[in-house]
Parts: C-alpha cells; structure tokens; sequence
C-alpha cells in the first residue's frame, strides 16, 4: 500500500467490509508507540437516544413496587 501525494490511503475492501466502513464513517488516526492506527470512530448518538428514553423510568416502576431506591432493592433481593 502506498500514501498518495495528497497523503491519502486506501483501505483494502475486505477490512472495510469487516469493519463496517463506508465512504460515510469517520475515522480516527492515532500514533501509539510509533504505530498508526485507523480505528472507526464509536457513533454513540444511537446509545444516547436510547438512554435518554430509558432514563428516570426505574424510579416509577421501583415505587410501584414498594421500594424508595434502588438501594433498598438491592438490599431486599439479598435479603437483608
């Protein structure tokens, strides 16, 4: 493999097709230890909209249940 003149590489089809990347994905380029890596950037903006679904829904459902918090759960299942 050869960088171009403008400093570009290509990467082979095979690991783009392992990695999952396209002409879409970004990529993060680092030296560690005199290695470059080309890693995929993580996208968390799926993980984050499902959190921001799912955050505050515990408390309502553990005072239906009869417990103050989480704690007090915990120490329940563990019979304490």
């Amino acid at each position: 493999m050869k960088v171009t003149e403008r400093g570009q590489i290509t990467i082979p089809k095979a690991l783009r097709a392992k990695y999952g990347i396209t002409s879409q994905t970004e990529i993060v380029v680092s030296d560690e230890t005199g290695v470059i890596t080309v890693t995929p950037k993580v996208d968390l903006s799926r993980f984050d909209a499902a959190l921001k679904k799912w955050q505050g829904k515990g408390a309502g459902r553990l005072k239906e249940l009869g417990f103050r918090s989480s704690d007090e759960l915990i120490e329940s299942l563990r019979g304490r």
